[in-house]
């Protein structure tokens, strides 16, 4: 990049191009090398703030509801608070109104990756039939516990997926034992 710069090309000539997501010439990788030649972070300018993410575990008939977007599978309820808004009417947006009063929650961590460093905040809603039906069936799939834990080392969850999915499997096991009925 620096070559081409240096031998007169400007950055909206460049094109890059990147075969994979992960990997030190994923996309990941090569976002963080771009921005630090582009748009280098300064002491005198305001970087941008970091939004709180929530992320919903929606469990239904002991599984986990999981969508997929752009090859990766995640979980089905997750978004970032938006500016202005408060923490519940974002819970609200995320998993909708009907459904608000049923969500837990879990846990408060900082997700770290070198792209992505937030606090997120992780709930669970134990869905029951008639939510189900409301549902788009084309837009998730239901994962049991047992296929999770194979699918654990593979590549086909997103990275905060991966790093929650034993607080997953452990919130799932013990939503299953403990409300069978509801579930």
């Amino acid at each position: 990049i620096n070559l081409y710069l240096e031998n007169g090309y400007e950055q909206k000539d460049l094109q890059v191009l990147a075969p994979m997501y992960d990997g030190s010439i994923g996309i990941y990788a090569l976002n963080d090398l771009l921005q630090d030649i582009f748009n280098p972070k300064s002491i005198d300018k305001k970087e941008k703030n970091k939004h709180i993410k929530l992320r919903v575990m929606a469990i239904y008939d002991g599984k986990l509801m999981l969508k997929q977007e752009n090859g990766i599978w995640d979980l089905y309820y997750h978004d970032y608070l938006l500016y202005g808004e408060n923490y519940e009417s974002c819970l609200k947006r995320i998993v909708g109104s009907e459904n608000f009063h049923s969500v837990k929650f879990d846990e408060k961590y900082n997700f770290t990756m070198p792209r992505e460093d937030r606090l997120t905040l992780l709930h669970t809603l134990v869905l029951n039939n008639s939510e189900i039906e409301n549902l788009n069936s084309e837009e998730y799939k239901f994962w049991p516990a047992d296929q999770l834990r194979l699918e654990m080392k593979s590549s086909i969850f997103s990275p905060q997926l991966q790093r929650d999915l034993e607080v997953h499997l452990a919130r799932l096991e013990a939503t299953f034992s403990l409300f069978p009925d509801n579930i």
